[in-house]
């Protein structure tokens, strides 16, 4: 009797010892995919070009596009942008992401852009965000 009560209890003991490292590694698998979602899907500056039922500001994207153009030249880098276009009306979000800049390139780059699109109510800019129309 002493035996089978034995056995049962390191049987219930190597169960759930087994049981805890399954449960580790499922969080440990969760937690990089996790992080590879989340360095997959946001980025350091979400530009989104937007419309309310008369177009989007095509001189606004036009200089955009000049000032990305000029700083990459000025600071001799490559902006890595991406261009996802989303609506009937040339609505656009301009998904960059800044990693592969120094932080004081990219604060620079941060800085100017907000200060360039900021008093526009047809562009929305996000930090550290999802580019949510990217398929």
């Amino acid at each position: 009797m002493k035996t089978k009560l034995l056995l049962t209890a390191m049987a219930i003991s190597i169960i759930g010892f087994s049981a805890c490292k399954n449960n580790e590694k499922a969080t440990a698998d969760s937690a990089q995919n996790t992080q590879e979602m989340k360095q997959n899907n946001t980025y350091s500056l979400v530009v989104s070009f937007i419309s309310i039922g008369q177009g989007v500001d095509s001189k606004a994207i036009e200089q955009y596009d000049e000032f990305i153009a000029q700083f990459e030249k000025d600071n001799k880098v490559k902006i890595n942008l991406e261009k996802v276009p989303w609506g009937r009306e040339g609505e656009v979000d301009y998904c960059i992401d800044l990693n592969d800049l120094d932080k004081k390139t990219a604060q620079k780059f941060l800085t100017k852009s907000e200060e360039l699109l900021s008093n526009n109510n047809l562009i929305k800019v996000e930090k550290n965000a999802s580019c949510v129309h990217k398929r």
